[in-house]
């Protein structure tokens, strides 16, 4: 029996099992405190469901002789968490997806033109996407008391900088290992251990040392394709965070990655606002750990005489129900910033769907925005945002500062969430439009085009959360 139809059968028994013992009441999201529980029974029996039905429609269209590609999934998850016993509980999550309709995804006379993101809805590792996908998002023993909460197993974090969850496609990026949370008068601060990822866009659990390169594993300074999976035996992505609020308009976070035998990332972040300015200033230092130096150049992640250090600003005002924000960045010489795409994507400033610092450096990025906000407890909520983006400063052919060999780009986002309420409340809709060209003077390959620059971009997604 494959791995896949293994994960099918426990799926179809998560659902039946937790249906078969939990009482009728239970689906209203019926909440429990530990000091009603005085069994083992009351213990699952009053514990809550929820849930997402998901349907996301993608597609890309090249502005050259380049292939275009569509596709609709439909899916969900389904999670039951029991009640709390002395402040301990169990939860678990099931992830369902299947392909409504589509184009064609895999080009078989030229598979590095198959579909990029698109697949990226049910699993890239994958050419044939007719079957239906399942993952175990969540599988975790959580204590929670007072101000603290620690959780085992396999969750779902979302916790920026580093490990936020974005758009999500259809499954989201979820990790293995231990993460607690401590809040405290002045904020919150954070440690983790993490030795397993489920990544967006894969139905499978890996360890960091097997997960890590799987997708677009870029090139190394020199040119040269990278191939750097399972050759530095990480073993842990340690994570330590704290947030601290000074007085009522400042706030200072702090950040420390260490993937084991691979590299360390420290960020730093400071945030002023008041009733009409906003103002925030990031740093962000990463450099490679010792293991590195010890592989062959083209196994190394970072290269050890690499060292990325990132400078980035932005600076807004509030108009009524208007948030203009200018943010800038500056990578300097030295090192590119580089993030395993397996983990999650980087949150600077000038981050913006599809367009991330990973592989960059000795560049600067500029984002213009514009966020629209109105809640209305009648109709529902509105959040829009637009942005333009400017990556400067970078060649398709200098790889010591250019992973990917993105040429540089601009880049125009639309961002626009509806959440009904009402009778209709739960219902969510989300519609992400990006286009995005390159200056008209700049010679660029055809093939380098491929979902690099001269696309449009179009996503919709529609949620029922209960």
């Amino acid at each position: 029996m494959s791995l896949k139809e293994i994960y099918s059968q426990k799926l179809l028994f998560f659902y039946v099992f937790f249906l078969l013992i939990t009482p009728l009441e239970t689906h209203a999201n019926s909440q429990s405190d530990s000091t009603d529980i005085e069994n083992l029974s009351e213990f699952f029996s009053k514990g809550k469901f929820n849930g997402q039905i998901r349907n996301y429609f993608m597609a890309t269209v090249h502005h050259s002789t380049l292939p275009n590609y569509w596709t609709n999934a439909t899916g969900g998850s389904l999670k039951f968490q029991t009640a709390k016993f002395h402040g301990f509980s169990l939860g678990v999550t099931g992830n369902i997806a299947f392909k409504t309709f589509s184009s064609e995804l895999y080009n078989d006379s030229s598979p590095q033109l198959s579909a990029k993101w698109e697949s990226e809805l049910y699993d890239l590792n994958e050419t044939n996407f007719d079957k239906t996908h399942t993952r175990f998002d969540e599988l975790y023993l959580s204590y929670e008391q007072e101000n603290i909460r620690v959780t085992i197993g396999s969750q779902n974090i979302d916790q920026e900088p580093l490990l936020q969850q974005l758009d999500g496609r259809m499954m989201p990026f979820v990790y293995q290992g231990i993460w607690s949370e401590y809040q405290h008068a002045k904020g919150k601060s954070f440690l983790g251990v993490i030795n397993g990822i489920g990544s967006r866009g894969m139905t499978n659990w890996y360890s960091l040392n097997d997960g890590i390169g799987i997708i677009g594993r870029g090139l190394q300074p020199d040119g040269t394709i990278s191939n750097y999976r399972k050759k530095s035996d990480t073993r842990a992505l340690v994570v330590a965070g704290h947030q601290h609020k000074i007085g009522k308009k400042w706030s200072v976070n702090l950040w420390t990655n260490w993937l084991d035998r691979i590299y360390g990332i420290h960020w730093l972040e400071g945030h002023y606002e008041n009733e009409n300015i906003l103002a925030g200033v990031q740093y962000v230092f990463q450099h490679a750990l010792p293991k590195q130096e010890q592989l062959d150049y083209n196994h190394r992640y970072y290269q050890p005489g690499e060292n990325a250090n990132i400078i980035a600003a932005k600076l807004g005002t509030k108009l009524s129900n208007w948030l203009l924000t200018g943010n800038y960045l500056h990578t300097f010489e030295g090192g590119r910033f580089l993030y395993p795409r397996e983990l999650g994507r980087d949150n600077f400033f000038t981050s913006e769907p599809r367009s991330w610092q990973d592989g960059f450096g000795n560049s600067d990025v500029m984002k213009l925005k514009a966020n629209y906000r109105i809640n209305n407890s009648k109709y529902g909520d509105i959040n829009a945002g637009f942005a333009y983006n400017r990556i400067f400063s970078v060649s398709q052919k200098d790889l010591e500062n250019n992973k990917y060999a993105i040429p540089p780009y601009s880049q125009l986002t639309s961002d626009i969430q509806y959440s009904f309420n009402g009778m209709l409340k739960g219902l969510d809709l989300r519609f992400i439009y990006i286009y995005r060209i390159s200056d008209e003077n700049i010679t660029i390959p055809e093939k380098n085009m491929f979902y690099r620059t001269y696309f449009s971009h179009y996503n919709l997604i529609v949620n029922v959360n209960f």
